[in-house]
Order: C-alpha cells, then sequence, then structure tokens
C-alpha cells in the first residue's frame, strides 16, 4: 500500500543519521542514532547495520536524503555547461576525499549549482534500500525551502554537530553563502556576527533565522541565543528559530 501524503525522509551526516516520516507540516522521527567514529567499524557498515534493522510499515510517496557535509561550493550553472564539475570543484577547494564523487545540484530559483563530495558508497546503499529515493546536499534543500520577502538583511543559519552553513540575502539577493566549523557557541556568535559587519548590516533591521539539526546540541543553541542579546550593534534584528524545517525542506526537492 502506498501513502500518498507521507514522505520519507533521511538526514545523514559523519555524525548521525536521523529518519522521519513527514506528513504536511508534522514530522515524527522514527529513528534517530548517532554514529561512533571506529577504526574497526566503517560509517558505511554502521549505516548499513541500522537499515536492516529498521523497519518500515508502508511503501511511502516520496523517498529524500539529506547528505549533510560542510565540503561544498556555489557556482553559476551556466559554467557547468562547458567546464566539467571536477575541474570546478577543484578550483575552489585544495582537498578532495579520493573515496568521495564530486556531485551538482541545480538549483534554478538562482540560476548557480551546488557542487559537493559525497562518499561512493552512499548511493548505492541507499538506492539499493530505496531505488526511488532522491539525493542531495543539505544546503540545496535549504536554498529550495526558504523565502526572503524583503529587502531587509536576511540570515539563514543552519547549524549541526560540528559546522554551521551560513546563507545572508540582502535586497532579496543571496550575498554570502558558507560553511563554517565550529567547536562552541563562541565561535558561531563570531562567524555570524562577522559576516554581518562585512555586509555593512550594522545597526539596520533584520532578522536571523535559526535551524536545527536532530544532532544539534539544544544547549548550545540556547547559550548562542544568550550570548547575541549582548550584539548590541544587531539588537534590532529579530530571532526565529525553528527545529523541524531542515528535515521538512525536503519535500521542496522532489
Amino acid at each position: 500500500m502506498i501513502h500518498s501524503n507521507i514522505h520519507l525522509a533521511f538526514e545523514l551526516s559523519e555524525n548521525a543519521l536521523h529518519i522521519a516520516e513527514i506528513q504536511g507540516k508534522e514530522v515524527l522521527t522514527i529513528h534517530f542514532e548517532e554514529i561512533q567514529k571506529s577504526t574497526s567499524t566503517s560509517l558505511e557498515t554502521q549505516v548499513e547495520k541500522i537499515l536492516d534493522q529498521i523497519t518500515l510499515q508502508q511503501t511511502y510517496a516520496d523517498y529524500t536524503l539529506s547528505w549533510v557535509n560542510p565540503n561544498y561550493t556555489l557556482v553559476p550553472t551556466s559554467l557547468t555547461k562547458n567546464t566539467s564539475i571536477e575541474l570546478l570543484y577543484r578550483q575552489c577547494t585544495s582537498e578532495i576525499n579520493p573515496l568521495c564523487s564530486i556531485e551538482q545540484n541545480t538549483i534554478n530559483e538562482y540560476a548557480f549549482s551546488i557542487l559537493y563530495t559525497i562518499p561512493d558508497w552512499v548511493t548505492p546503499l541507499f538506492v539499493r534500500h530505496f531505488p526511488r529515493i532522491t539525493i542531495q546536499h543539505s544546503y540545496s534543500h535549504l536554498l529550495r525551502g526558504i523565502t526572503v520577502n524583503t529587502n531587509e538583511p536576511t540570515l539563514f543559519l543552519s547549524i549541526y554537530k560540528t559546522h554551521i552553513d551560513l546563507a545572508l540575502f540582502k535586497n532579496k539577493h543571496l550575498v554570502v553563502s558558507n560553511a563554517y566549523d565550529y567547536i562552541n557557541e563562541n565561535d558561531i556568535i563570531y562567524f555570524t556576527s562577522l559576516v554581518l559587519q562585512h555586509n555593512n548590516c550594522n545597526f539596520q533591521t533584520g532578522s536571523i533565522h535559526i535551524f536545527e539539526s536532530k544532532e544539534t546540541n539544544e544547549s548550545l543553541i540556547n547559550s548562542f541565543l544568550e550570548k547575541w542579546k549582548f550584539m548590541k550593534d544587531f539588537g534590532s534584528f529579530i530571532i526565529n528559530k525553528d527545529k523541524q524545517s531542515l528535515t521538512k525542506f525536503q519535500i521542496a526537492c522532489v
């Protein structure tokens, strides 16, 4: 039996696997498991064990996977028509894991593409279990899922376990897009305020939209919000927080 209104979503990183059902505005977690970094058991083996053990009671209308990783870059889609994505990606980064492939997600709304690396085993493993699954980078889901209706500075901050994805819009145009590794909330405050300052957003009205992953430490988010209150340069920015959007955004990619 196919449940036409229920979507099955996977969020996979090197830190965790989150599996959820999406129906309308509701997100129901089926399984969440942190992945232990180990020299004896590969990430692939751990993920495959989880997939073999879970029991799904139905066939879903759509299946998507969001690959969460800070190794990505944005390029104009027009460049990819005459230049290989491998060459373009190598021009933007100094290191590529030989056990990963370079993939492309085209974002037609912005006329650019996201180039990113993903382990070679991810697609074969998930396609074997879910032949109709669509696999894309988490940043693609973010950009397709958000809406900017104001000319004021609007910053979207996706916080994962070890890195953040940051997108800043001004006058409805994407002006900054980057990923930053962090250790604690002070790092997130530093990168966020630095981007706002460098783009002349000081003492303006605007908004910051914070999206959490299932793997995100909730206490870290709370510490960030408490300390951000003392950032006088951006005291007029409205803060919005949504726990579920990073998962729900996957619906925009089917």
